[in-house]
């Protein structure tokens, strides 16, 4: 035998014997390589893109509403709606209800005036005399106006209101703070009609001399924004 033909056998057995001791590699089907490879994919996105901490933000809290549950749409009350001062007397008007008869929490039974008054509102007035003077004033004297219907105050005078003091028209020493209203009734315009109303109160005028002091009050209020507030620590 010549080298180069020793050397092919060689190589050979060299090759055959490495065969024989390679392990053969496991089969793997098509669905094991596609399973791998969408498992790798979602491995990498999960890594670059962490899930987000819940949120702690607290809900919005509850907006209050503007009528509370006991008006139910049959009550209003605005309070401090309207101030005018003439000749160093001012009136405010300090809170004004109007509601359905049967829904504000009120017994008229006794007051037969109110018997066919299906709609009642309440007008509570401070009174302040900032003159030097001895001052007479009446808002239990003035007149209500809403819609076409003009009530007199004076023809409810006795019905008094749910707060301040039982005298606030007449005779107002220098200084003097007053709080004081009354209770009224419409027979022809709904609560629903109501948008707006004129109170008005005829000019003070002093005591001793019977002279006016200045004009007129005349309140025209918007009732458009329909609310109701509670009645205030300071006007009971």
């Amino acid at each position: 035998m010549n080298k180069a033909f020793i050397k092919f056998i060689v190589m050979a057995l060299w090759i055959s014997a490495c065969s024989q001791n390679e392990p053969t590699p496991p089969t793997i089907s098509q669905d094991q390589i596609l399973d791998t490879a969408v498992a790798g994919v979602i491995q990498t996105q999960t890594a670059g893109a962490p899930s987000p901490a819940p949120s702690e933000t607290p809900l919005p809290a509850a907006q209050p509403a503007t009528e509370t549950s006991a008006s139910a749409g049959q009550e209003y009350a605005w309070n401090y709606i309207a101030t005018q001062e003439s000749g160093g007397v001012v009136i405010t008007i300090a809170r004004l209800v109007v509601g359905e008869r049967d829904a504000v929490g009120i017994d008229f039974s006794s007051l037969t005036i109110f018997d066919d008054k299906p709609v009642v509102a309440e007008v509570i007035f401070i009174v302040e005399n900032k003159t030097a003077s001895i001052i007479s004033v009446y808002p239990d004297q003035g007149k209500a106006l809403t819609g076409s219907e003009q009530v007199e105050f004076f023809d409810y005078a006795i019905a008094g209101a749910n707060a301040g003091d039982s005298q606030y028209s007449g005779d107002f020493l220098p200084g003097a703070k007053l709080i004081g209203g009354l209770w009224f009734g419409f027979q022809r315009t709904s609560l629903t009609d109501i948008n707006s109303m004129t109170i008005f109160i005829s000019s003070p005028f002093e005591t001793n001399s019977l002279t006016n002091l200045g004009p007129d009050y005349n309140f025209v209020l918007d009732l458009s924004q329909k609310q109701y507030v509670e009645l205030p620590e300071e006007l009971k």
